[in-house]
């Protein structure tokens, strides 16, 4: 794996795991009340699109846990607060996984 997509891939894993610690023990009110919440589920997303976006082809290729860009809709983002509860989980397994697999 080159040197820019491991980088790219811990920043994946470093968001991540920021989003599974903002989400914990909340609700799905929390959103309507706690704007500094939001504004850290929607910038932890952000870190995570932004460095998928520059991984490179081989890179995704051999690591199928790396998100990847949709050419017509951008990335696939949990739609739902339940759904930004579990998808960080099972997004920081795949990308550690990767990870230990490159290392």
């Amino acid at each position: 794996m080159r040197d820019d997509d491991r980088v790219r891939i811990l920043h994946m894993i470093d968001a991540t795991d920021s989003l599974a610690q903002f989400v914990a023990g909340r609700k799905r009110g929390d959103l309507d009340t706690d704007r500094m919440l939001l504004f850290a589920i929607v910038r932890a997303i952000e870190v995570v699109g932004e460095a998928a976006s520059k991984v490179t082809v081989e890179t995704r290729d051999a690591a199928p846990g790396v998100p990847s860009p949709d050419s017509h809709r951008g990335f696939e983002i949990p739609c739902t607060f339940d759904a930004a509860l579990t998808a960080p989980l099972s997004l920081l397994t795949a990308l550690v996984s990767c990870k230990r697999q490159h290392t």
